[in-house]
């Protein structure tokens, strides 16, 4: 019976497999892993004979205390290491294995990263045989517009270019702009999109910006400037935020905000600084005075709901006019006409659509100082239709504001997606109009005013373009009146984009 008890227990003791052994051997019943010669999950046991890993085993005994394959019950002090006289843990053959899969993987890799290679090659050769032929086509212009132009000012050469670049300033995103006093600059910027900045530039100083203030909300639609002798001066802007506010140029703090029912588009000042107007989505002027902060003096609906996308100061005060009167307010340029509004008292106020000889709508009009003869007054309305340029077209409102007069006009380029302002400059008894126009990438078409004889003034076009293009539409176009405090008779003017900021002199 004994001999029959040993066979047993040897049968017992003979594996039934070499795997089975392997895997009674070397994996950890807690977490299914080999154990390891070095680290923590090396071998050990337990009083009641089962081996586990040893960082598997001490994590479970945190928990119970009881053994995890026959629940006898343990103590943490009867966990004892297994030292083994052979390599039961981890063979050499995984070790080749590994290293085998991780060369073939690496050869896959080259593999790849070789074709990537051979296609940026080709592309790379593709790409120097376009710049080859682009440089020899581009000397090829460049020569073909030398000729034209010196032929061209071989023909006209009294048609020279006014104005000169002087530096462009990068911006973040503004809308418009202002000249202050001296040579400052104050434009919109967006930092976030919570807020809208106010940002003060010079253009004579490095290309730092000097201040920087959260002023709107929303975009600044439009800034006015008003020039004081005594003081920095003020300036005016109005927001999507629909407010309308007063900004002192010196710290760049708010002196005065007020509420508008709607969207402010575009703002001005009176020429004596004591009335504000402001152009509304809604298609209303709203007229507030400075020494009232409580609310509007007047709100005046002008457009039926189309909007008011320009506004400008006019002051009449003609010794021969018909009515031999003198009177000032504002003119409104909306969607659907152009529209007046009387200031000679502030009681009532009278306002009008202005009668024009065009029947296209005006999509930017503005009162622009151009002498048509000796002591007129002039204003410059540009429209456009859907399937023709934009029309410039200059009126004669020196006896007559509420039918003007057609004197001339222009045709411009095509402006798809915004008209710019234009701009009329009266500087050493010669007169520039200009605008934007998109066909040209940016550039501004310039018009000088000559008089081709005695009687009749006419729009002559200036051949040259502008020395510094923008790679995006104009936005704004303005001049500083040629005040600079500390440099006589010098005039400046900027032309704005999306990213940068043109400064030209003349």
């Amino acid at each position: 019976m004994a001999a029959n008890y040993s066979n047993e227990d040897a049968t017992k003791e003979q594996p039934t497999s070499q795997g089975d052994n392997c895997q009674n051997e070397v994996l950890c019943s807690i977490c299914m892993e080999r154990f390891t010669d070095s680290g923590s999950h090396y071998i050990c046991c337990l009083s009641c004979g089962h081996v586990f890993g040893y960082s598997c085993i001490t994590k479970w005994l945190k928990t119970r205390l009881i053994c995890p394959s026959c629940n006898q019950k343990v103590r943490k002090k009867d966990v004892r290491r297994i030292y083994l006289s052979h390599n039961s843990v981890i063979t050499v053959q995984d070790t080749l294995d590994e290293v085998k899969q991780q060369w073939l993987r690496e050869v896959e890799n080259k593999e790849l990263v070789t074709k990537e290679l051979q296609v940026t090659r080709n592309q790379l050769k593709r790409l120097e045989d376009s710049f080859a032929y682009l440089t020899q086509r581009y000397y090829q212009l460049l020569g073909e517009y030398r000729t034209l132009s010196q032929s061209f000012r071989h023909t006209t050469p009294s048609n020279t270019f006014p104005l000169q670049w002087v530096k462009s300033l990068p911006l973040n995103g503004p809308r418009t702009f202002v000249f202050g006093k001296g040579t400052s600059i104050y434009c919109s910027c967006k930092e976030d999109s919570c807020q809208e900045y106010l940002q003060q530039w010079s253009f004579f100083s490095d290309h730092q910006s000097k201040s920087k203030q959260p002023i709107h909300e929303s975009t600044i639609r439009d800034i006015r400037y008003l020039e004081s002798l005594q003081s920095y001066g003020l300036l005016l802007t109005c927001s999507n935020d629909r407010t309308l506010k007063v900004v002192c140029p010196h710290n760049m703090n708010v002196v005065l905000s007020y509420s508008l029912e709607n969207v402010g588009w575009c703002c001005d000042w009176s020429m004596d600084g004591l009335y504000m107007a402001c152009g509304t989505k809604n298609g209303k002027v709203v007229v507030f005075d400075i020494r009232k902060t409580s609310n509007c003096l007047h709100s005046i609906p002008l457009s039926s709901g189309k909007g008011i996308h320009s506004i400008c100061w006019w002051k009449h005060s003609h010794h021969h006019s018909v009515n031999n009167t003198s009177n000032s307010g504002w003119l409104a340029g909306g969607m659907d006409g152009m529209y007046y509004v009387d200031m000679s008292t502030t009681e009532t106020l009278e306002s009008g659509l202005l009668q024009l000889t065009e029947k296209d709508k005006p999509i930017f009009s503005t009162c622009l100082e151009m002498p048509l003869q000796d002591s007129k007054r002039s204003m410059i309305v540009s429209h456009r239709s859907s399937c023709s340029p934009t029309s410039h077209v200059i009126y004669d409102i020196t006896n007559d504001l509420h039918c003007p007069e057609k004197y001339t006009h222009l045709l411009g380029g095509r402006n798809q997606v915004i008209l710019s302002r234009t701009l009329a400059v009266c500087w050493k008894n010669r007169h520039y109009f200009f605008t934007a126009d998109e066909t040209l990438q940016g550039s501004a078409l310039v018009w000088e005013w000559k008089r081709t004889d005695s009687h009749h003034p006419q729009l002559v076009g200036i051949p040259e373009t502008f020395p510094m293009r923008h790679a995006c539409p104009i936005y704004d176009i303005r001049w500083n009146g040629g005040q600079v405090d500390h440099i006589p008779d010098q005039a400046f003017m900027g032309t704005l984009s999306r990213n940068e900021l043109h400064i030209y002199k003349w």
